[in-house]
């Protein structure tokens, strides 16, 4: 099939068909010069979002192209053309013969991508994975050219341009954006940094251990010891460890150290009883996650509390074990370093027991034939105080515009709308298919996605965005004990906005939950000629089987 551009648009170019690949591409119809402006543009339609059928021209827009027929410029990582978004022109990146099928570099415009893909343009500058630049290592976005947008955003991505103490330091010092940690953690920094030599060390220690350095740093720059000195008697190991590396560095330079004195012989005591660790578990689709707490018993052995909770019914499974202190702590290690969970204190176990008592009471749900026992064991009380989120704060726009990326997350992956939700996605997609409409292919996905999204805002009432905004509040502290700053900051946005109410722009998060629906179906493929398509059509993601798993050491989780 071929279908050329109309006369009063762009007369050189035409539509062409590829039956071998089943998809259309642009073809010149006559030969351009390095620099030649090829097809002037302009906006059909102006959208918040990206989707596969739109180009990036700024920051937060995203417009529908007409002539129509550009849209199907296809990706390559080796480009012959390039959107000009500064003169709304496409223009050529290298001589162009007629024949000559016209494509350019996807993230050369797109920051985020509604379809990422593995690229099969067969050129030896092939990157395979292609998704928007926020998402593409630097490295391979270097030698081609870029809008001015992206390459704004770049750099404002790539401050400090390391986290080592030192850049990090001069980063607070100079209020350089740190969008790798949380704001309240940075602006609490920036305090310190202003005078490091007067932080105390409780202060220093309630940073995010990277930014606790830098201000450590910052102490050693300024030749002062007393912080240096208190953070060596730390219980934060590694930050100890590093205060005595600072003393060290400072001894070094010459600045006076004090000896630290040695303590006077104690008498002999029986040991205290041994700090057990916890374990708390990401949550599941429905809410649930699993926690287990340690109890020394009289001799040698632990009682091992085994809970799995939810955040609408609360307790509803609870194990009391009695086991060895080997396999209580190997349970710990093989929960903890694949990140199945995190270790948390004693103290937040039983405050998360007394939040799923408290549901419990209030949601009806009978008691584990345990629970009672356990509570009196670790000293839990029902929580008289519901669980709150923050309110939103200015940036939290920009982590809501990327709130799809959490799906990309292993843990939230997993995350599917209720079984009855995904039904009506199933019948809505159904009924469109039937539809006696002539439409085409693109048009049937673009009709199917918007009724998806329309889905999403239905289900997501006011009751269900405070639900979900907890989740999120508690899965942004599990990113970000497990090293994961940029997952913990876009959580903790989307937190902060579905629970307190700001409906525009409305959630990625939640469009993308329904979304994953279609894919699961089988039922995408890639638009032509818009990011994402050019891609091969990716087998549909299977249903989860069961949503419980045994850690290696036999910890349930949900």
């Amino acid at each position: 099939m071929n279908e050329q551009v109309s006369q009063d648009e762009s007369p050189q170019l035409a539509v062409r068909r590829n039956e071998q690949l089943g998809q259309q591409y642009l073809e010149s119809l006559r030969a351009f010069a390095t620099g030649d402006t090829i097809s002037a543009f302009r906006a059909k339609a102006t959208h918040a979002r990206p989707s596969r059928m739109t180009l990036q021209v700024s920051e937060h827009e995203h417009i529908e192209l007409t002539p129509p027929a550009l849209s199907f410029t296809n990706h390559s990582c080796d480009p012959n053309v390039y959107f000009d978004v500064e003169k709304w022109a496409l223009s050529a990146l290298r001589p162009i013969a007629a024949g000559d099928a016209l494509t350019y570099f996807y993230p050369s415009t797109e920051w985020t991508m509604a379809s990422p893909f593995e690229c099969l343009c067969g050129s030896p500058r092939c990157l395979r994975r292609i998704a928007g630049a926020s998402q593409m290592p630097k490295r391979a976005l270097q030698g081609y050219r870029l809008a001015p947008h992206i390459t704004k955003l770049l750099e404002e991505s790539s401050m400090p341009k390391s986290l080592e103490p030192r850049p990090l330091f001069d980063a607070l010092r100079s209020g350089a954006p740190l969008p790798d940690f949380a704001p309240e953690a940075v602006e609490q920094a920036r305090t310190l940094a202003a005078d490091p030599a007067a932080a105390t060390p409780a202060a220093v220690e309630a940073l995010p251990p990277l930014l606790a350095e830098a201000i450590l740093e910052g102490a050693v720059l300024a030749g002062s010891t007393a912080l240096p000195e208190a953070l060596t008697q730390s219980s934060v190991k590694p930050l100890a460890k590093s205060a005595k590396k600072a003393l060290y560095r400072l001894r070094s330079k010459g600045v006076a150290v004090a000896e630290a004195p040695r303590p006077a012989p104690e008498p002999t005591r029986a040991p205290e009883p041994e700090a057990l660790s916890c374990l708390v578990t990401s949550i599941t689709t429905d809410g649930k996650r699993g926690l287990i707490l340690g109890r020394i018993l009289r001799g040698s052995g632990i009682e091992a509390a085994q809970v799995i909770f939810s955040d609408e019914l609360g307790v509803v499974e609870l194990t009391l074990n009695e086991v060895t202190r080997s396999s209580y702590r190997r349970r710990i290690k093989e929960a903890t370093e694949p990140q199945y969970a995190i270790e948390i204190s004693r103290e937040e176990a039983v405050k998360l027991l007394g939040e799923a008592t408290a549901l419990n009471l209030s949601s009806r749900t009978p008691f584990p034939q345990d629970l009672e026992p356990a509570m009196r064991h670790y000293g839990a009380q029902p929580s008289n105080t519901e669980p709150t989120v923050p309110p939103p704060e200015p940036e939290d726009v920009k982590g809501v515009m990327e709130g799809h990326t959490l799906h990309e997350t292993l843990e939230i992956s997993a995350w599917l709308p209720p079984e009855a939700e995904m039904y009506k996605v199933v019948e809505k997609m159904e009924e469109i298919a039937r539809s006696p409409l002539a439409l085409s292919g693109a048009q049937r996905e673009e009709q199917t996605l918007q009724a998806v999204r329309s889905m999403a805002r239905a289900f997501f009432t006011p009751e269900r965005r405070k639900l979900y905004g907890l989740r999120l509040w508690r899965m942004a502290e599990f990113f970000e004990r497990t090293d994961r700053a940029d997952a913990a900051r876009v959580a903790r946005s989307e937190a902060r906005r579905l629970f307190h109410g700001p409906e525009e722009p409305f959630s990625r998060f939640a469009e993308r939950l329904f979304e994953k629906v279609i894919h699961l179906s089988g039922a995408t493929a890639a638009a032509p000629g818009a990011p994402g398509a050019g891609a091969s059509p990716q087998a549909a993601s299977p249903a989860p089987a069961s949503l419980e798993r045994r850690s290696p050491g036999g910890l349930i989780l949900p």
